[in-house]
């Protein structure tokens, strides 16, 4: 007769080793006379260490998982209403093969502008940081100084790309930031946008005509209405005596001066 490979044991006769060691027995539910079922089911030690190191790995797995997401979030991360200020956002810039530095993002009109920060871990691996920031109203990124200016006075944003290189002087020391030849080269650039502004011809609805809004010519009315008041307060004092000598010579009263 094949031997049952269950061992039923007596709750009250069931050594102590063996309940305490969960790696040698597996408990069943009791059965209907109040017996507990106890399958040997011991688990090799070779088999626990692997069970182990896939727990593990596991658990770093879902660190990754949790971890990344925040990582990438960084670029295009911008604040809520952005798209009231930029409109609809091209997602299409990356730091691909930039170095460290601030980059005008051409195809959002230079509104954005992304911070490329590569870095070297600890392991050897290499990862390239992306963050994303968008300028204030009316303002765009200015590729020459690095900051967000007036559009007049930024160079033209599709030339934007020509002046990328004015990061590489970033984290050198004694290094110019901006040299003369890139000054007088972007000079060029923006007085000719500035050319093409001025040459076109205003919008019907902004024009008004000049003497409405002429300024110059307002303060300069209002100063003579003021001069000719002083003349007259000025003068009054030899009047108002010429007067009271007149009317003493006529014998009749006097003048009230009020």
């Amino acid at each position: 007769m094949q031997e049952d490979p269950r061992l039923v044991f007596h709750p009250s006769f069931l050594p102590l080793s063996s309940r305490s060691d969960p790696a040698t027995y597996c408990a069943c539910p009791p059965d209907d006379e109040g017996y507990i079922i106890f399958r040997f089911c011991k688990v090799p030690t070779t088999l626990l260490s692997k069970m182990k190191s896939v727990a593990v790995i596991a658990l770093i797995v879902l660190g990754l998982a949790v971890a990344l997401p925040r990582m990438k979030r960084q670029a295009f991360f911008l604040p809520d209403g952005v798209e009231l200020i930029v409109g609809n956002i091209n997602t299409n810039f990356n730091c691909d093969g930039l170095r460290y530095g601030y980059y005008a993002d051409v195809d959002n009109n230079c509104q954005i502008f992304h911070v490329c920060h590569p870095i070297t871990h600890a392991d050897g691996n290499q990862e390239t940081l992306h963050y994303s920031f968008f300028c204030g109203n009316q303002t765009v990124f200015n590729q020459l100084t690095l900051t967000c200016a007036f559009p007049e006075d930024a160079v033209p944003c599709q030339n934007a790309r020509d002046f990328y290189y004015v990061n590489d002087n970033i984290g050198i020391e004694d290094a110019l930031f901006l040299r003369d030849e890139d000054v007088a080269r972007a000079q060029q650039l923006i007085q000719g946008k500035k050319n093409k502004l001025s040459a076109q011809p205003d919008s019907p609805m902004c024009h008004r005509p000049a003497t409405e809004f002429d300024f110059n010519s307002i303060v300069v009315k209002q100063l003579r209405i003021y001069s000719e008041q002083q003349r007259v307060l000025r003068q009054r004092p030899a009047i108002l005596a010429a007067v009271s000598s007149i009317s003493g010579l006529t014998g009749e009263g006097g003048i009230d001066v009020n």
